[in-house]
């Protein structure tokens, strides 16, 4: 696998960092809509290649695969243009803004011989999978609860009338689709599909989320997500049961960095992993690719293509229209 990255957000300094964990090579080359900041941004990492041109990219033999951490307005036509050309995608949440248009994704990648893959950090992380080894020590389940709130840098200029992008419809942002995914995806795959669901979402001068809480009900036991741009609270993830209650310290944004296990404030358990938290989801794209594995990338994209569902119904409930609804 050689990687071509589109963005030079702090994501990106992330995903560079953490794969260069596993092989200092394997990211070839960096893309950004000038060649200034690309070549600083190349310097910065330490990579020979930098472009300012996509289709440069798209049809390098320096790279196989594309990694995607644009504004989320330009995840499906950037994804789809370099599927066309061949090229693998990993592509940063949210993949599209609805479930059609990564249908469509998978669609073309299939028949390019070639895949796709959404950039979730918590589903491939060693503590994910530990705590899937340890739920039953928590009984049943009552309640769960996570928050990631976290006061955007932008929101200041938000307030002052500016449409930053991640608050701006056109560029189909807004809480829910920025972090308060995070908590959805931890639910879907810890859980399942709820008996019902709500987004009760608090609304800004444009219409876009500025915050907002998912509301699952399980039957058996209530969930309630919290994700915020607009104010400010301790990051966590926690899992209350009859025996037990879990702590996702920060697992809220995806880093899952420790949990611990306690019973009646007694430690019954903890583990921590590598601080790389994106190293976990690097391997797991790159030994896909490698060994071009359909059935694992379909699964997936099939949980992929489940919580883009639930996105999408969420954010039209609380209002929330982008303009490629109307299409």
């Amino acid at each position: 696998m050689r990687i071509g990255t589109i963005g030079t957000g702090s994501i990106v300094d992330l995903f560079i960092d953490s794969a260069k964990q596993i092989d200092p090579n394997l990211i070839t080359m960096v893309y950004s809509r000038t060649l200034e900041k690309a070549k600083a941004f190349a310097q910065k990492h330490d990579i020979d290649h930098y472009v300012d041109d996509l289709t440069t990219l798209f049809t390098s033999d320096l790279v196989d695969t594309i990694y995607i951490a644009s504004p989320n307005s330009l995840h499906y036509p950037q994804a789809l243009d370099a599927l066309n050309h061949g090229k693998h995608v990993i592509l940063e949440k949210p993949v599209a803004a609805k479930v059609e248009q990564y249908q469509h994704l998978m669609d073309v990648a299939k028949a390019n011989d070639v895949l796709i893959m959404e950039a979730i950090t918590s589903m491939h992380s060693y503590n994910l999978k530990w705590l899937k080894s340890k739920m039953d020590l928590l009984g049943n389940i009552r309640i769960v609860h996570a928050n990631f709130s976290q006061y955007s840098s932008k929101y200041d200029a938000y307030r002052n009338g500016m449409i930053p992008n991640v608050f701006n419809p056109s560029m189909e942002g807004g809480a829910l689709v920025d972090i308060n995914i995070y908590n959805l995806y931890l639910m879907i795959e810890l859980f399942g599909q709820p008996k019902s669901f709500d987004y009760l979402a608090n609304l800004g001068h444009n219409g876009i989320d500025t915050s907002g809480m998912i509301i699952m009900d399980y039957g058996s036991f209530k969930a309630s997500l919290i994700g915020a741009k607009d104010c400010a609270g301790p990051y966590g993830f926690t899992i209350e049961g009859e025996k037990a209650t879990a702590i996702i310290d920060g697992g809220s944004s995806g880093r899952m960095h420790h949990i611990s296990i306690t019973s009646r404030n007694t430690l019954v358990d903890e583990s921590y992993q590598d601080d790389y938290h994106m190293r976990y989801e690097i391997e797991d794209f790159k030994s896909a690719i490698d060994s071009h594995d359909t059935t694992t990338v379909d699964q997936w994209n099939q949980r992929s293509l489940l919580v883009l569902s639930y996105l999408e119904k969420a954010r039209k409930h609380a209002g929330v229209i982008y303009p490629c609804d109307a299409e």
